[in-house]
């Protein structure tokens, strides 16, 4: 039986997906995640559509231009610019709403449950 990660990943799989992504993981050792890891800055924009393929950049941090994402269609990389753009606003409306407390238990509940899902949560 192979071995597998905590996600139950088998490993074999990790290791394979680390090479393709060109990683040095290896010797039966977990991928772990990276607490203080943070994404490209945002605003991020549609950079070139070229061959079919719609290219996604986001700020610049340290003078470079970051490449985040290709997709095939143009209101995919659309959809994903607008999403990520407005993410920080969202969340901080969606606890001050909740901070002022004159909404519906209804209200808070569906606001709770989207403010856990954009933190990463279920």
């Amino acid at each position: 039986m192979k071995k597998k990660s905590s996600k139950g990943i088998p490993m074999s799989n990790m290791h394979d997906l680390d090479k393709l992504m060109g990683g040095s993981f290896g010797h039966g050792e977990e991928l772990k995640a990276i607490p203080e890891a943070k994404h490209t800055p945002t605003p991020w924009y549609i950079s070139r559509e070229e061959n079919g393929i719609t290219t996604i950049r986001g700020d610049k941090a340290n003078g470079r231009l970051f490449a985040v994402a290709d997709t095939l269609k143009r209101e995919d990389a659309e959809f994903i610019v607008r999403a990520v753009n407005s993410h920080e606003a969202l969340l901080e409306a969606a606890k001050e709403a909740i901070a002022c407390g004159s909404i519906s238990a209804r209200v808070e509940d569906l606001l709770g449950k989207a403010i856990a899902q954009a933190e990463g949560g279920k």
